[in-house]
């Protein structure tokens, strides 16, 4: 019968993990790579996701606006995005 190579319960395969011990693992090891990423100041998973997502939204947003241009149509700008706002302190 198999057994998990840390805590001898039973697994599908010799030589393998547990689901337990598995997920322990896992755990451990996402956790230990949010902080090396951000020891070195690197982004997290959730910053480079958000991150992305607004890459790919402007970048849409830039195809639909050049294509309304294309057709003749005026296209104008709203939003917070588009507005400039000066601080002074």
């Amino acid at each position: 019968m198999p057994e998990c190579i840390n805590c001898g319960a039973y697994t599908k395969f010799n030589g393998g993990l547990c689901s337990k011990c598995y997920s322990d693992k896992h755990k451990r090891e996402t956790s230990l790579d949010e902080i090396e990423v951000n020891d070195v100041g690197g982004l997290t998973e959730k910053e480079k996701a958000y991150r992305y997502g607004m890459i790919k939204g402007r970048i849409a947003e830039t195809l639909i606006q050049e294509l309304f241009l294309s057709l003749g149509y005026n296209v104008f700008l709203y939003g917070m995005e588009n507005t400039i706002l000066v601080v002074r302190s």
